[in-house]
């Protein structure tokens, strides 16, 4: 049986990568990633937020386990990807940029996240300075970026 796909995020306080996991269970309920030619890549996922007591007399048992200050607290502009555990495969790799939060009927409490790769952040880059010609001889996307923010 295949396994389902894994969000993960980048946990600075550890330099490690974290899986998104609810009662150790995946915790992604469902994901679309949008590729169009000349945009950013952008992901849209659902994770289960619900706490493991809503009704306890502990406040950190009240909120689910992305919320804000619970351990694996899930913040704007952390870096995350979407990996396919079968093959190792990353289907998607950049920078959370909106955080969610909503209450659904069927699966309780919910994390919405929108996240875009490395390219959405060249549509506010000023470019005025850079006076070098641009030879496109690159054939991934993620040195075509680096060349961009970086030639003179």
């Amino acid at each position: 049986m295949a396994s389902r796909s894994q969000f993960q995020f980048w946990k600075s306080s550890n330099s490690t990568w974290v899986t998104a996991e609810h009662n150790t269970l995946n915790a992604v309920i469902g994901f679309t990633i949008n590729d169009a030619l000349d945009n950013p890549k952008f992901l849209e996922l659902t994770l289960n937020n619900s706490p493991n007591d809503p009704f306890g007399s502990n406040a950190a048992d009240q909120k689910g386990p992305f919320a804000v200050g619970a351990t694996n607290e899930l913040k704007e502009f952390q870096r995350c990807r979407v990996k396919e555990p079968d093959t190792g495969n990353i289907l998607f790799y950049g920078k959370i940029y909106r955080l969610t939060d909503q209450f659904d009927m069927k699966y309780g409490q919910l994390l919405r996240i929108v996240a875009y790769d490395n390219l959405q952040e060249l549509a506010d880059y000023p470019t005025l300075d850079k006076e070098a010609g641009f030879a496109l001889k690159n054939t991934k996307r993620s040195a075509i970026i680096k060349r961009i923010l970086y030639s003179v």
